[in-house]
């Protein structure tokens, strides 16, 4: 509790849990605004947030008129980092979580301010989710160079983030998440702050923007582009997502032991021992195009003396850089980042342009299983099927002609 007193002095008061007074600190340099802001930074520090109350460790004390939301999340912090998620054995959240879900607290008092939290409604709740829908993705330049948020959330408000720049979908129901964790579990079931949350009824429908597939013409520019690049992991990267139609993370994560031999077949392959779903877990025939590049060659080179538990790819430690690096190469290409559609072209479009085109040539269950997708329209018949032999699949990745 941060008190002025007499306009000569300020304070700051802390309580045990019976509401006793616990300890006084004064701050009387003779500058009065000095020793406010003094008293304001010693009870409250929150984030890129001028607090006017204070928060305790284990309760919160409220001040006449209500808490504020500043003090709401503050007292949230400190409850959810001391709770213990079921089936962990560490408490709290971890960093990387934490960090994210406080930003979306942040985006949330800059859309609102600092309000009471009983005035806070379902139509304050509806305009803090049509800003975070139109937020940028800040791991990626120019977003990931200016830090200020406040400079996000007004382009977010104004519409000025380009579609393809803008948060998943899966990134905008998490905030709602945050939020209903906020409000209706914490400051009404919790704390019985709230009678109601504010959160409650409403419905959260933003779907992702579907990429768009690479036309022909495209892929071959880009794999006459990167197949005239020098032999790095990046190239490599490049030619085997546009010829595996393997998510960047598959591809990412491969080890040295992932590329395999067939003798059945006389074939190399792609191994990949899991991903995104159960289904990621399957082979990928590599294609003859790729073994004339030189991609066993480089393969050989990037084994030598090192163990088959080595990563494939070490040039870089995040799989971010190959979704950042791949959109300037599409610059210089010329391709457009969105579609006629308005449907967006990255990385993950080389996917889409391999199961488009292999799909014209091939059962729908063999894609899926060389894709990573759960099978489809199987019924109860999925069951029984059973694991199929590499040669099944050669005609999934034989049928791709980029050149």
């Amino acid at each position: 509790m941060t008190t002025k007193i007499a306009m000569t002095f300020a304070s700051v008061t802390t309580f045990h849990d019976n509401g006793k007074p616990h300890s006084l600190t004064k701050y009387d340099s003779g500058n009065d605004n000095s020793d406010s802001d003094s008293a304001i930074k010693h009870s409250l520090e929150l984030e890129k947030v001028n607090a006017q109350h204070r928060v305790a460790d284990n309760s919160v004390e409220l001040e006449e008129g209500g808490m504020k939301l500043s003090e709401a999340i503050e007292a949230y912090k400190k409850w959810r980092d001391k709770s213990k998620p079921v089936g962990s054995k560490s408490r709290g959240l971890s960093n990387k979580v934490a960090q994210s879900r406080y930003s979306n607290f942040s985006i949330l008092l800059l859309v609102l301010g600092d309000k009471d939290v009983k005035t806070i409604s379902k139509s304050d709740v509806r305009k803090t989710m049509t800003v975070i829908e139109n937020m940028p993705r800040r791991n990626v330049k120019p977003y990931c160079q200016n830090k200020d948020l406040s400079v996000w959330v007004e382009a977010a408000s104004k519409r000025q983030i380009p579609d393809e720049d803008l948060i998943s979908s899966k990134s905008v129901k998490e905030a709602f998440k945050d939020y209903q964790s906020l409000f209706s579990t914490f400051l009404v079931n919790n704390e019985f702050i709230l009678d109601a949350s504010p959160t409650t009824g409403l419905k959260i429908t933003s779907q992702s923007r579907s990429y768009a597939p690479f036309s022909l013409e495209q892929m071959n520019s880009i794999v006459s582009y990167w197949r005239g690049q020098q032999d790095t992991d990046y190239k490599w990267i490049i030619l085997l997502a546009a010829y595996t139609g393997a998510r960047r993370g598959d591809i990412f994560n491969l080890k040295l032991s992932s590329i395999k031999f067939d003798d059945s077949c006389n074939r190399h392959y792609l191994f990949i021992e899991e991903g995104k779903t159960d289904a990621a877990r399957r082979k990928i025939p590599i294609h003859q195009e790729l073994v004339n590049m030189g991609f066993l060659t480089f393969l050989e080179q990037k084994s030598a003396g090192h163990s088959l538990e080595f990563k494939l790819f070490r040039a870089f430690k995040t799989d971010c850089y190959i979704t950042t690096r791949f959109a300037a190469s599409l610059e210089s290409l010329s391709i457009d980042k969105l579609s006629d559609e308005k449907r967006r072209r990255s990385f993950h479009s080389l996917r889409h342009a391999m199961i488009t085109e292999s799909m014209k040539y091939n059962e729908m269950h063999l894609v899926q299983r060389v894709v990573g997708h759960e099978l489809s329209e199987a019924g109860i018949t999925k069951k029984y099927t059973g694991e199929f032999e590499l040669k099944n699949y050669l005609g999934v990745i034989d049928c791709l002609d980029w050149r």
